[in-house]
């Protein structure tokens, strides 16, 4: 059914509220406000089985509302639930929560990117609505994170024993570096496998906090999202390097980031012994001031089965530089490579090494 919200999905939910006997319904996206919770709650009530891909909160801001929505998701299967232009506090969240009688939710998407106006306390009942829909993704993008609203959020999962398969946090940069220590152990906690930490301004003190965090953990990140975190020095790169031993990290992503030789270098030496678990690492459109030497020395040492490096390699000295070190991984490492006006593409190095000729013969 198409994405109902606003008239439409009053005028839908009059109808439903009017129908007997239903016994499967199933829904795209509902667009759910003051409005239209209450009749849309016995709409929905009237159906022996419900499912909702997506219920997107939208303006709603009455205690009463939150408190029906917890009734909605008592009765109703929801894979996607996302907050957006709402007032979330620690009242509306209780009721909401007081309301959830029975957990019929599996594998919950839990969405408040750019729901700025979130209550400190509040994120202590966000992090007990996760346990009471089962939550296994959560995303708090852009949403003014601080210590004090992840310190509560760490302290409600506490004995969750699901797991927290994806964690977003993006764009959140102006976190003091202890906020990461809290990070962690969520990741830890939740022995979530996807982090996605880009936009946040990382430093030294943001990597030292996170690594403590997470000491402990026994999963593995298959996915870390570190891009566009160009405040990174050499120092912070050594602390990655034992974040990506600790956490057996599968792909890396350093796009943005301003990894020049100093950076690249650090991560080098301060990873030894990681290898084997790394299948891709991502440093495209990080300028040419890497040392391309270093670059591959990091491919032969990790395993890397996948290289991205678009914007990076522009001259075949770059090439020569970076194919130099790789012996064992020459004929293994996959290279993902393009640039703004060339089409990505994925080649074995020796087909990447020709179209480096190539593009460096036509230019002379």
């Amino acid at each position: 059914m198409e994405k109902l919200k606003g008239e439409k999905l009053f005028v839908f939910a009059s109808i439903l509220n009017k129908t007997v006997n239903i016994q499967d319904a199933s829904f795209s996206t509902l667009c759910l406000s003051d409005w239209d919770a209450k009749i849309l709650f016995e709409g929905l009530s009237k159906c022996r089985r419900v499912k909702i891909l997506v219920l997107r909160v939208s303006e709603l801001h009455k205690e009463e509302s939150f408190q029906l929505l917890g009734k909605i998701l008592t009765i109703a299967v929801v894979e996607n639930l996302i907050f957006s232009k709402c007032l979330i506090t620690e009242e509306k969240m209780f009721k909401m929560n007081s309301a959830i009688d029975i957990s019929i939710q599996q594998d919950v998407t839990l969405d408040f990117s750019g729901t700025f106006q979130i209550e400190i306390r509040a994120f202590f009942a966000i992090g007990v609505l996760v346990k009471k829909i089962n939550a296994c993704d959560i995303q708090l993008n852009l949403c003014q994170l601080s210590h004090e609203k992840l310190y509560y959020l760490k302290e409600a999962l506490k004995g969750y024993d699901r797991q927290i398969k994806q964690l977003g946090i993006s764009g959140n940069d102006e976190m003091y570096p202890e906020s990461m220590r809290h990070v962690g152990e969520i990741v830890k906690i939740g022995k979530t496998e996807h982090i996605n930490a880009s936009r946040c301004r990382l430093n030294l003190n943001h990597l030292q906090e996170f690594e403590k965090g997470l000491q402990g953990y026994t999963g593995q990140i298959k996915r870390l999202d570190i891009s566009r975190n160009d405040t990174m020095t050499p120092r912070a790169y050594q602390h990655m390097g034992s974040i990506l031993i600790i956490g057996k990290v599968q792909n890396l992503n350093l796009c943005h980031c301003k990894l020049e030789t100093y950076n690249l270098g650090a991560l080098k030496e301060h990873s030894n012994g990681f290898s084997g678990h790394m299948e891709s690492l991502d440093v495209a459109w990080n300028g040419t001031n890497i040392d391309y030497n270093i670059l591959g020395q990091i491919v032969e040492n990790w395993k890397l089965k996948e290289l991205i490096c678009h914007g990076c390699f522009n001259e075949q000295r770059h090439f020569d530089d970076f194919f130099r070190p790789l012996r064992e991984m020459r004929n293994k490492v996959m290279i993902t490579h393009g640039s703004e006006n060339i089409p990505s593409t994925t080649t074995t190095v020796e087909e990447f090494r020709q179209k480096i000729s190539r593009v460096t013969n036509y230019r002379e």
